[in-house]
C-alpha cells in the first residue's frame, strides 16, 4: 500500500442569495508511506460547518470558503478554523459551465484554536474540466507547508453537487 492518504467528505448545502451554507463529515485515513498494515496508522473523523461566497473580476471567479471543523483524530479532540481563496478562470468558455477548461488556483491557510496556531498553508494549481452543470474534474499539484517541513502532492478531485432546488 502507498497510498499516504484516503479523504473521503460529504455535506448538505443550504443555497442563500449570495452564498452557500454546508454542513458535512469527513473520514480521512492516513497511511506510513510504504507500510505494511492494511488499515491506516491515523484515523480521522471530521464534522465541519462552511460558508461560501463568490464574486467576478472579469471572466475570473473567485471563491471565499470559511470552514470551522471539529475533528477526533485517534480519540483526541482539536478545533481548527480555515480560510480558502481560490481562482477559476475559464480558457475555452467564458464561464465555468459545460465543456469548460479551466485552470484553479487557491491558497488556504489552517489555524488551530490552541497552542501552536499556525497548522498548515496550502498553495494549489490545477487544470480542470467541467463534465456537466453538477460534475467536475480537476487535477493538479499541492504544495503544503507546515511547522514540520512542506511536501509536494498530485491532488486529483471529481466533484458531484446535487441541486435539488427547484429552478422556474
Amino acid at each position: 500500500n502507498n497510498t499516504e492518504q484516503l479523504l473521503l467528505r460529504t455535506g448538505l448545502n443550504y443555497h442563500l442569495k449570495t452564498a452557500i451554507i454546508t454542513v458535512g463529515y469527513g473520514h480521512i485515513g492516513s497511511h506510513l508511506y510504504l507500510s505494511d498494515k492494511k488499515s491506516p496508522e491515523v484515523e480521522e473523523h471530521r464534522i465541519f460547518q462552511q460558508l461560501i461566497t463568490t464574486n467576478k473580476i472579469g471572466r475570473i471567479k473567485l471563491e471565499h470558503r470559511y470552514r470551522v471543523e471539529q475533528r477526533w483524530i485517534n480519540r483526541d479532540y482539536k478545533d481548527r478554523i480555515r480560510y480558502r481563496i481560490m481562482a477559476f478562470v475559464p480558457i475555452n468558455k467564458k464561464t465555468i459551465e459545460k465543456g469548460a477548461v479551466f485552470i484553479g488556483l487557491y491558497d488556504e491557510i489552517f489555524m488551530n484554536t490552541k497552542q501552536n496556531y499556525f497548522d498548515r498553508n496550502r498553495l494549489y494549481g490545477a487544470l480542470g474540466y467541467q463534465i456537466n452543470k453538477l460534475t467536475g474534474f480537476q487535477a493538479g499539484m499541492l504544495h503544503q507547508e507546515t511547522n514540520n517541513g512542506s511536501k509536494w502532492y498530485l491532488q486529483i478531485a471529481l466533484t458531484f453537487n446535487t441541486d435539488f432546488r427547484k429552478t422556474d
